[in-house]
């Protein structure tokens, strides 16, 4: 076992102050609420992460001072959606406008799809919407609340998915995070940016590392 001594210098790599930076590669996600008189709203998510299967569920952070938190209290209900790369302007509006000030959902000018379950719109420009039921709200710290929302039903656009995988041409936003230095509260937008998907591909089996897998799961010989 090697020790300490002979393990490689870390010279290719330095350090940062968030460990969220490395994984904001990812789809952001929309979430849509409806209060009871009927106003919409919406809020970029970048803390959420799908959890288990029975029942499908999604665990979201949200800010205890943002209107999103007050409409979930008030419903009990909100969509989730995976924006396309035409909606980057909507995001970013999403994340840097409070709900209490603005009508964002009028300002962004997107388009209310009728749902299936619940009273939440889905957003017409997205390429999937989740309608979710407030499941539990689960204290984190002074500020945040962990919302766990279970699935009600999933819709994709079926001209960009097959089997729940995203087809080659389909166009999901992706973010590749906002860019650090801009003081809080200062008048400095900080630099936010995203990316396409330039493509597809399924993964390969028969490389020497995934055959491992298939030796695994074969019966072992008796």
């Amino acid at each position: 076992m090697a020790t300490n001594d002979e393990w490689k210098n870390a010279d290719e790599f330095e350090t940062i102050a968030s460990g969220n930076k490395p994984f904001s590669l990812k789809v952001p996600a929309l979430v849509v609420t409806r209060g009871n008189d009927g106003r919409l709203n919406m809020m970029l998510s970048m803390w959420f992460t799908p959890m288990g299967f029975e029942p499908s569920s999604f665990v979201v952070a949200v800010d205890k001072k943002t209107k999103t938190y007050d409409l979930m209290n008030e419903t009990g209900e909100f969509v989730i959606a995976a924006p396309s790369e035409s909606m980057f302007d909507a995001v970013i509006y999403a994340g840097s406008v409070s709900g209490h000030k603005e009508d964002k959902w009028a300002a962004c000018g997107l388009t209310a799809v009728k749902p299936s379950v619940g009273k939440v719109p889905l957003i017409g420009e997205a390429l999937a919407n989740v309608e979710m039921k407030v499941g539990r709200m689960i204290p984190f710290d002074e500020r945040f609340f962990l919302v766990v929302g279970e699935v009600q039903i999933c819709h994709v656009k079926k001209q960009h998915f097959r089997n729940g995988i995203y087809l080659q041409g389909a166009d999901p936003l992706l973010w590749l995070g906002k860019e650090s230095g801009a003081a809080h509260g200062s008048n400095k937008t900080a630099r936010n940016h995203a990316a396409g998907m330039g493509r597809t591909w399924e993964a390969d089996f028969s490389t020497p590392l995934l055959s491992r897998l298939a030796a695994m799961k074969a019966p072992a010989k008796q």
